[in-house]
């Protein structure tokens, strides 16, 4: 992740007054909406309750502590200050275990094999092309025989522009402005970060390539329209053979 997102996002978890919807990059009236990601990553996942499943950039575990629930084992990584929410809250449940890093840094050695992945509105936070490579490098050995890993919330410039210019989206872009401009900022304080990389089509057609390149099988699937993002953002979801 970009040193100055992955910064940033350590400062907006330590915030006590924000939420976890909010740490997370989303705004407070998208709750109700943020609450379906969860089965639609079960069922993307194939999720079982025989699975060990490494969230990375797990954030304050919006994500990560309901999916507990449901597979044997589940790693978080992020920013210490994220793993410090995920750890008060998760008390008790003896199947959660944390990694406070930059995914960029970590030794994938240390972290072991994961028969599922899940690395959900990251990687638009990466600095460029080359990093998004490394990302996915080292993250694809981390992903058992069999197992699956589901890249979901990708932003895709290209497709935003689409549905904005659409009839739906021509009529909903104001009143979406509206909800926006009448949230509380959650970036006070925090730092522009202009070395990003480009989300687009030939950035998913990218990642597909690549994947497969590796000796696996990739799918590009799209995100249902009640999530929070669902107009604009789709998912990749890559297989490891048996």
């Amino acid at each position: 992740m970009s040193l100055v997102s992955f910064e940033n996002y350590r400062k907006k978890a330590k915030n006590a007054e924000l939420s976890d919807t909010e740490i997370s990059g989303r705004y407070e009236f998208q709750v109700e909406d943020e609450r379906r990601i969860i089965p639609d990553v079960i069922n993307k996942l194939d999720l079982q309750p025989s699975d060990c499943l490494l969230d990375i950039g797990c954030g304050p575990g919006a994500l990560l502590l309901p999916l507990s629930y449901r597979v044997e084992d589940i790693c978080g990584v992020d920013n210490e200050s994220a793993i410090k929410r995920i750890r008060e809250k998760s008390k008790g449940l003896d199947n959660i275990s944390t990694v406070v890093g930059n995914f960029l840094d970590l030794d994938p050695s240390a972290l072991g094999l994961y028969s599922k992945i899940l690395i959900y509105s990251v990687i638009h936070y990466l600095a460029s092309d080359d990093e998004l490579i490394q990302f996915l490098s080292k993250a694809l050995k981390l992903l058992a025989p069999g197992g699956r890993m589901l890249i979901g919330d990708i932003p895709n410039s290209n497709k935003k522009l689409r549905y904005e210019q659409s009839p739906l989206g021509l009529s909903q872009v104001e009143a979406w402005k509206h909800k926006v401009s009448n949230t509380r900022p959650t970036n006070l304080g925090l730092s522009a970060d202009s070395d990003l990389i480009v989300i687009n089509d030939d950035c998913y057609l990218h990642i597909l390539k690549f994947a497969r390149s590796q000796g696996f099988e990739s799918y590009l699937l799209p995100e249902p329209e009640n999530l929070p993002f669902g107009r604009t953002r789709d998912d990749i979801l890559i297989i490891a053979h048996q």
